[in-house]
């Protein structure tokens, strides 16, 4: 068992982010990935940013606790997200 990754449901729910907006199949490979890959997280629509903000946080938090220096690729937002 990987004492990195969170506890169960919100695992699932990652599970299901990764899927969503990578095209890796889960939270577990994405943040174990050995070749080096670090994501870029960017919300392209308006209304994926919860999400992706969610999965970076996740990705970034799960790295730390990990001991792993990665982090995602920061991103900006640009003038198309109007509120």
């Amino acid at each position: 068992m990987t004492d990195y990754l969170p506890p169960w449901p919100q695992r699932r729910l990652l599970d299901d982010l990764t899927r969503r907006y990578t095209a890796i199949a889960s939270f577990d490979e994405l943040v174990s990935n050995p070749h080096g890959y670090r994501p870029t997280l960017h919300a392209w629509r308006s209304s994926d940013r919860l999400g992706i903000a969610a999965l970076r946080a996740a990705y970034d938090t799960t790295q730390a606790r990990r001991g792993d220096p990665r982090r995602a690729w920061p991103t900006t937002t640009t003038s198309r997200f109007r509120a």
